[in-house]
């Protein structure tokens, strides 16, 4: 449930503006938590009943004591087997596209650091400075609730460790929230995304804006995992399909105050591994990121890294560098450079 997009950058963008901010298969129906496996009623389960019902009578008077027996206790199913390792085809590798199971959990780690430093000179006006840093580290667990055919629809996500945090010129900005011990109930269903906490309440409206601006690809495909090929990829192979998957991503930011352009995106699967998980692709990437913001438009060369489980196409570590460059002369000129690194990282349980 990565939510590895422009928002974030966008958003730090638009606060200058006020001076002048990682499927295939037929429909299932939606299951949730709370749906119980149907199990049909079999002969042994009566039997055994039968059995229960039968002890309980006193026996007749005279009669011989009857043997001791224990009733055999349900036998709970046994555990699924677990899935065999992808192997290669032809010195290829096919990446499966599954969505998580529902109760599958997964800690995941967010970090982002991002600075702008600025001259903004309106018309007629002197030259103001402008440095805005934006930090944030988010350690959180997030349990599937429900799913629909193509996308999760329902999480639980519990926060660990959450801070973030915004200066100005060196002067933390308002607006301050923290998630930290916390959990809520994430859902989307008919376009609306609704956020309340584990037991049903409705949390105060900026924790529920937080939450909401993490999780908002929420009851969608997964952009990027979608974009894998049902062919095999060799190591060394470009995957233009994920890249524009990677535009996919981006482009879903948009929005009435800012547009997106993704140009120049290559994705080149450069090596396979062993971890813990399974065996993962590692996909190299770069593309030339633009956010316009009205005002000025914030230009990014970006560089990363991109490694997804071969076994059900899941992201388990993204990572994005790339500097800034700000300019715009609308209202006033504006000029800037700064730097965005990102890192997240999925542990499956």
């Amino acid at each position: 449930m990565f939510n590895f997009n422009s928002r974030r950058i966008a958003s730090l963008t638009a606060a200058t503006v006020l001076l002048v901010s990682a499927c295939g298969s037929a429909p299932t129906p939606e299951k949730t938590a709370n749906d119980a496996p149907e199990t049909p009623p079999t002969a042994t389960a009566a039997n055994t009943a039968a059995q229960i019902e039968e002890k309980a009578a006193p026996a007749p008077a005279g009669a011989p004591a009857p043997e001791t027996t224990v009733a055999a206790a349900a036998t709970p199913p046994p555990a699924p087997a677990p899935e065999p390792e992808p192997v290669a085809v032809n010195g290829g590798w096919v990446f499966k596209k599954k969505l998580p199971a529902v109760g599958a959990s997964a800690l995941e780690k967010e970090s982002s650091a991002m600075s702008m430093n600025m001259a903004i000179t309106p018309k007629g006006a002197k030259t103001e400075k402008l440095v805005m840093v934006d930090n944030t580290k988010i350690e959180r667990t997030v349990e599937v609730l429900a799913v629909s055919a193509d996308a999760v629809t329902k999480i639980k996500v519990s926060y660990k460790s959450y801070e973030a945090t915004k200066t100005k010129n060196g002067a933390d900005e308002p607006g301050k929230v923290s998630l930290a011990g916390k959990s809520y109930i994430v859902e989307s269903a008919g376009g609306t995304t609704t956020v309340t906490t584990a037991e049903g309440g409705a949390p105060p409206a900026d924790e529920v804006k937080a939450v909401k601006k993490q999780f908002k690809s929420l009851g969608r495909p997964d952009s990027l995992s979608k974009s894998l090929p049902d062919t095999p990829i060799k190591v060394g192979d470009r995957v233009d399909s994920v890249a524009e998957g990677l535009k996919d991503v981006f482009k879903e930011d948009e929005s009435g105050k800012e547009k997106v352009t993704v140009s120049k995106a290559v994705v080149k699967l450069t090596a396979v591994k062993d971890t813990p998980s399974g065996k993962v692709g590692v996909f190299e990437y770069s593309f030339d990121l633009a956010i316009d913001v009205q005002l000025m438009v914030v230009k990014m060369p970006a560089k990363g890294v991109a490694e997804i489980r071969i076994r059900d196409g899941a992201p388990l570590h993204l990572t994005m560098k790339s500097p800034l460059t700000i300019s715009g002369s609308t209202v006033a000129k504006v000029t800037g450079t700064g730097q965005a690194d990102m890192e997240m990282t999925r542990e499956m349980k």
